[in-house]
């Protein structure tokens, strides 16, 4: 899963291989991450470097950080 910044909220991009599904989310606040994260268990969870994230993001496990890349 990859996670990323709005100025909304965040947004979040993972792959479902089993269904050969692409999909995409955006939530609003720091509470509606933490409970979509929990629904989704993703084993790993791509962020940028340079954000502040919060709390709770910091002291999951799984968390890879990861300078941006434009393509």
């Amino acid at each position: 899963m990859a996670l990323s910044r709005t100025k909304q909220g965040y947004g979040l991009a993972w792959a479902d291989l089993a269904g050969g599904r692409f999909l995409v989310n955006e939530v609003e606040t720091d509470d509606a991450l933490e409970a979509e994260l929990a629904r989704l268990e993703p084993a790993e969870l791509l962020v940028p470097d340079e954000e502040n994230w919060p709390e709770f993001l910091r002291q999951r496990t799984g968390v890879r950080r990861r300078a941006p890349c434009m393509t």
